[in-house]
Formats: structure tokens, C-alpha cells, sequence
């Protein structure tokens, strides 16, 4: 299976912003796998909301530390958290929406497509 992290992001992003790169170091050592995505849907309301922008780390594809990522689901790509079920052999992982609404999962790690670790989150005032 083909997990490149362009996989379900290519069409996604498609304009360039630009920020100082010494703001965004302090926060992410590598600044070149950075992408910047539109939040639609309301599963992961009221954290994250429709028409929002949060900033992706798309190196970062392991899910650990537990934190919010951008999976790609099989049809598109979807902003999830991710909690690692302790102790759990194989490594078993819990796909959350903070949208009580929406059922949480449980995958094998290795079922996982992981795009990136969502590290920042623009909120317009």
C-alpha cells in the first residue's frame, strides 16, 4: 500500500503562505515539511472548526507523541486524534473525533495512513 504523504493531499493545498521562518522553527525543527489545510466537517468540533487552518507537519508520521493528525481514510483526508492503546501487542491505536457524535475507532498501527502531526491552529479574530 502506498503511504507517501502525498497520498490524499496533493489536491488539498495549493497556495503558498509565508511566515517568518525563525517563529515557526521555535515550534518545528524542520520547516520544509510544513503545509497548511483547511479544516472542513464538524467532527472534531468544538476544538476544531469548520473553515479553520491548522498547520501540518507532514514528517511527522508516526503517532506518538497521542495528538491530533491528518489521516487519509481511504476516500480523503480526515483531522483525528490519536491515542495509542496501552500495552496493546500489536501496537493498536484510537482514532477519536472530539465530536461526541462521531464513534472512535480502534486500528492496528500498521493500518494507519498518517499525512502529518497537526502543530498549530490560526484563530481569526
Amino acid at each position: 500500500r502506498d503511504r507517501s504523504v502525498s497520498r490524499g493531499l496533493g489536491d488539498v493545498y495549493k497556495r503558498q503562505w509565508h511566515m517568518p521562518r525563525a517563529f515557526v522553527e521555535n515550534y518545528v525543527s524542520d520547516t520544509s515539511a510544513l503545509v497548511i489545510l483547511r479544516v472542513s466537517g464538524n467532527s472534531m468540533e468544538p476544538d476544531f472548526m469548520a473553515g479553520e487552518r491548522v498547520m501540518v507537519d507532514t514528517a511527522h508520521r508516526v503517532p506518538s507523541p497521542d495528538g491530533v493528525y491528518v489521516l487519509w481514510n481511504g476516500l480523503g483526508v480526515v483531522l483525528k486524534q490519536l491515542m495509542l492503546v496501552p500495552h496493546s501487542n500489536p501496537p493498536r491505536i484510537r482514532i477519536i473525533s472530539v465530536n461526541p457524535t462521531y464513534p472512535m475507532d480502534e486500528v492496528d498501527v500498521t493500518d494507519l495512513v498518517i499525512n502529518g502531526r497537526v502543530v498549530g491552529k490560526w484563530v481569526w479574530k
